[in-house]
């Protein structure tokens, strides 16, 4: 993986459409991929991106992956099918404990940062099978990435910063899971188990690259498996790596991406009678609260699913049942 012959990084863009070339001061960036889910974001690097430097040519710092350090999805099911009012139970008993935590453990963020429960179709996922209800779980570091983000620190010191609140977020979502697993056994009866669980805001250090990976997880081993969401209404894909994803970094997009900011999502009305009776939303999420994260801020699976089928092979559909976030 070295430039080409005029010392210039090699760009691909697997995402389908136009992308806005973003300059380095640095040296040392060897090759830019701009995935599906590519999308402005806080900091050097788009959502949507994996940014390999030379370890020799670049210093490390919070300006490229942004604050939120550490955030990934962890992918669950039921031990046994759900009903309808027992989502709704659970969804509704979630989300009101979960509103009253804020920046500790166990607490899920802004954003869009969410609990979601699905039931999978057209499984061939040995684990999962057709009908079986299931979760994801996505957030991220919390305060703590935000700490590292606004902070001075470079080179080592940042990468020991980094590593410290990558920790923090597995064991918030790890905390978040367990809350999960008393509410499901107080209210059915039930059990959850953890199938996955997989990073996409993340720095990988080797002895020849610096990896940035900014909304983009890693599938390198032939059985490992992703969950690319798409919106709180709109269904999910649960994903195997094909050879060619090497190509990529051995990475591909957590989501769809957004086609919506956030700040012009707020300058248009909104009513969520619609969404509501497709999906089990908890009441006292308002319209407010769910306005920038709606559908229509992000685009849909069949978006981007030309672009992936060369990198992944889709081995589970997610049907969505409840939002909570």
């Amino acid at each position: 993986m070295e430039n080409n012959e005029h010392n210039k990084p090699i760009v691909i863009n697997a995402s389908g459409r136009p992308f806005i070339p973003y300059r380095f001061r640095d040296t040392g960036l060897k090759k830019l991929i701009i995935l599906p889910d590519y999308s402005p974001s806080r900091g050097r690097l788009p959502v949507g991106t994996v940014a390999v430097f030379d370890k020799n040519n670049h210093v490390p710092s919070p300006e490229y992956l942004g604050p939120d350090i550490g955030c990934g999805m962890l992918f669950a099911k039921f031990d046994n099918p759900v009903g309808g009012d027992e989502l709704k139970q659970i969804a509704y008993q979630v989300s009101g404990d979960f509103q009253l935590a804020t920046n500790i453990l166990g607490s899920l963020g802004s954003g869009n940062h969410f609990i979601m429960f699905y039931g999978a179709v057209n499984s061939e996922v040995p684990l999962l099978k057709e009908g079986d209800n299931v979760v994801l779980i996505h957030t991220g570091s919390r305060q703590k990435g935000v700490e590292v983000f606004n902070s001075c620190l470079v080179g080592v010191d940042y990468l020991n910063a980094y590593n410290k609140a990558k920790e923090y977020a597995e064991l918030n979502r790890s905390k978040l899971f367990f809350m999960l697993k008393e509410y499901v056994a107080e209210i059915t009866g039930k059990d959850l188990i953890c199938l996955n669980e997989q990073v996409h805001n993340s720095v990988e250090v080797d002895c020849q690259n610096i990896t940035y990976r900014k909304g983009a997880m890693k599938l390198q081993n032939p059985n490992d498996i992703g969950v690319i969401p798409s919106s709180m209404a709109g269904e999910a894909l649960v994903v195997k790596p094909k050879p060619a994803i090497s190509d990529l970094e051995w990475s591909i997009c957590h989501g769809t991406g957004r086609v919506i900011s956030r700040k012009d999502a707020k300058q248009v009305s909104f009513d969520s009678t619609d969404i509501r009776q497709k999906i089990i939303i908890p009441q006292y999420i308002s319209d407010d609260f769910i306005l920038t994260e709606r559908p229509e801020c992000y685009r849909r699976l069949k978006d981007i699913e030309q672009q992936i089928k060369d990198y992944v092979k889709i081995v589970a559909r997610l049907s969505p049942k409840a939002f909570v976030i």
